[in-house]
């Protein structure tokens, strides 16, 4: 990156910890046996494995034994669904999900009415947040699987994740909880919510791309999605990555060490919302809903807003134009439409999303460049 850049789009992938990429170094020069070996390469490599394993458990309150593997928060995504749909009881053919959720949980749900499942999308309310009296009314003992996310990647709304799970369980029903936005950000503990399945991905964390886990609640069935040698207990075949892994691991770690800034980041966001408001006349999203201390969603009414992202960034400041799940696609949000956005209104939509590195300085700079060049923009319509 530039020297002098801000990057604030955190929401879409974090750069990488110093202390992750020493740790990625390290599994490489070190640990690069294959943990199926028995002998003292393998050995290595397979300590280094069951220390990330462990350090993604205590992150999210699971046993080390809940947490399988994955290249990422798709894959662990994928297996959840897959494997609630398929060992479910018999009778159970509805999945549920709220209009909310990131495409990878929408598309493995759609996925599954070629084999006769029933998708139902449960609305949001304005805010963004899932409608828990209709989803009340849509989760029976027909429902093998519930799906409400913890904390929307767009709008940074926190759903009220518990209760979902709480109606899918009086239901009989699976509940996977998207935690990947959520976790590295605020307190997450997957016993306090009540899910079966929650996935993580390392590069949301600061760690690398291509590593993640399913924490999967002893009792939840999973099923094998990689057929061959057997490793991750007989669910994910494939030599496991474990460089990818390690940084994975101290990516965890790193994080569980930051939970006392989740004030700090709300203060410098807020401040830096105040001023797209005062001076950019921003409309901000789930304003009134529980968010992500780092997530600002807004509206900049005139202002087309991949040609903003595009400004910004010569002037060395990134922010998103929508989801980087959709990119060059604002204008179809789905997140925006379920909370009733009007289409037109979708192409002004912008998203800043800080980190824990971020600072008041940068905040404060990239506030003044973003109404600047948005008011630049108004002005040449």
């Amino acid at each position: 990156m530039p020297a002098g850049a801000i990057y604030l789009d955190h929401n879409a992938t974090t750069p990488p910890d110093p202390r992750v990429m020493e740790a990625v170094g390290r599994a490489l020069a070190v640990a690069w046996g294959n943990p199926s070996s028995v002998h003292a390469p393998g050995l290595a490599a397979r300590e280094t494995l069951q220390s990330a394993r462990d350090e993604a458990a205590r992150l999210v309150g699971v046993d080390s034994s809940e947490v399988v593997f994955t290249s990422g928060g798709t894959e662990a995504i994928a297996l959840a669904v897959a494997s609630a749909w398929r060992r479910r009881e018999a009778g159970r053919r509805r999945v549920v999900v709220s209009a909310v959720e990131h495409p990878a949980v929408l598309e493995a749900a759609r996925g599954l009415a070629s084999e006769g499942a029933e998708v139902v999308v449960c609305p949001v309310d304005g805010e963004g947040r899932v409608d828990l009296e209709a989803l009340r009314a849509r989760v029976d003992e027909t429902t093998a699987l519930v799906a409400v996310m913890l904390a929307n990647n767009e709008v940074g709304a926190l759903q009220p994740a518990a209760a979902a799970a709480a109606i899918a369980a009086r239901a009989g029903a699976r509940f996977l909880c998207d935690a990947i936005q959520a976790v590295g950000k605020i307190a997450v503990t997957a016993r306090a919510i009540g899910a079966d399945y929650l996935p993580i991905a390392a590069h949301k964390l600061n760690g690398p791309k291509g590593a993640g886990c399913l924490c999967v609640r002893h009792g939840a069935p999973c099923v094998p999605m990689i057929a061959g040698g057997g490793q991750e207990g007989g669910l994910r075949s494939g030599t496991e990555n474990v460089p990818g892994l390690a940084g994975f691991g101290e990516a965890c770690r790193l994080a569980r060490e930051r939970t006392g800034e989740q004030e700090r980041i709300a203060a410098r966001r807020d401040a830096l919302q105040e001023r797209l408001v005062s001076g950019g006349g921003a409309q901000v999203l789930a304003a009134h809903a529980e968010r992500l201390p780092n997530t600002i969603g807004c509206i900049l009414d005139g202002v087309d807003a991949e040609a903003l992202v595009v400004r910004l960034s010569r002037r060395g400041v990134f922010i998103s134009a929508g989801s980087a799940c959709h990119a060059g696609k604002t204008k179809g949000s789905h997140v925006l439409a379920a909370m009733g956005v009007p289409e037109p209104r979708r192409a002004s939509f912008v998203r800043v999303s800080l980190g824990a590195g971020t600072t008041d300085e940068e905040a404060d700079r990239a506030a003044a460049v973003i109404v600047e060049e948005a008011a630049r923009i108004r002005r040449k319509r």
